[in-house]
C-alpha cells in the first residue's frame, strides 16, 4: 500500500504558504531595502564631503575642491579676453581658499560641501563620468550659465555665491583696478 505524504497544513498556515515567507513579504523587504539604500547613499556621500583636510599648500580647500574652484574661475574668466590672463592664471582659487580659511568653521564646511555637491550634480545632470573640473572650457561655461538660472533656489544661490567670491578675487587681482580705471589715491 502506498504511503500518503505527511499533512503539513498546520505548518503552512491559513493561506497555504510556507512559514518561510511569501511574495508580498519578499517585495516589502525589497522595497524597504531599496529605500534604505536610497536614503543612506546621500548620507554617506555627504559624510565624505564634510570637513576634508586642506590640500598641500592650501589653507582650507582640499585638492579636489581647489580644482573645482579653479575650473569655475577659468570658465567665468576665460583666457584671451581683457585681461588676457584667465581666472586660473590669476590664481583666483587661492583667493577663495584664503577667504574660506578666514570664515567660521561651520560656514566654511557648508561652502566646501557645496563644492562637492555641485561636482556630483554635474555627473548626475550631464550623464557623464567626467568631473566638472575636467570638462572642456565651453562645456563648463554652459553648465555654469545653466546653474545661474536654475529654478532651484539653493543651487542658484550657491553658484552665485562662488561667482561672487571668485569675482572679488578678480577685482583684487594686482593691477586690475588700474585697468578698469579705479584710482583710490588721494591727490
Amino acid at each position: 500500500m502506498a504511503k500518503n505524504p505527511p499533512d503539513n497544513s498546520e505548518q503552512a498556515g491559513e493561506s497555504g504558504q510556507s512559514q518561510g515567507g511569501n511574495r508580498r513579504t519578499f517585495l516589502k523587504m525589497g522595497l524597504f531595502g531599496s529605500a534604505g539604500v536610497a536614503l543612506g547613499l546621500p548620507v554617506v556621500r555627504v559624510g565624505l564631503w564634510w570637513n576634508r583636510e586642506p590640500g598641500k599648500d592650501l589653507q582650507s580647500l582640499s585638492t579636489r575642491e581647489f580644482e573645482l574652484v579653479e575650473a569655475m574661475a577659468e570658465a567665468w574668466f576665460p583666457p584671451g579676453g581683457d585681461p588676457p590672463e584667465s581666472g586660473k592664471e590669476m590664481n583666483l582659487a587661492m583667493f577663495v581658499d584664503a577667504q574660506i580659511a578666514g570664515m567660521n568653521n561651520d560656514i566654511a564646511r557648508v561652502l566646501k560641501a557645496g563644492l562637492h555637491a555641485l561636482q556630483d550634480l554635474t555627473l548626475i545632470e550631464e550623464w557623464t563620468t567626467t568631473p566638472f573640473h575636467r570638462l572642456p572650457l565651453e562645456e563648463r561655461q554652459r553648465i555654469l550659465t545653466d546653474w545661474e538660472v536654475n529654478p532651484s533656489f539653493p543651487k542658484r544661490s550657491l553658484i552665485r555665491l562662488y561667482k561672487w567670491y571668485i569675482g572679488m578675487g578678480f577685482c583684487e587681482y594686482p593691477g586690475m583696478l588700474e585697468r578698469v580705471g579705479v584710482d583710490y589715491r588721494c591727490e
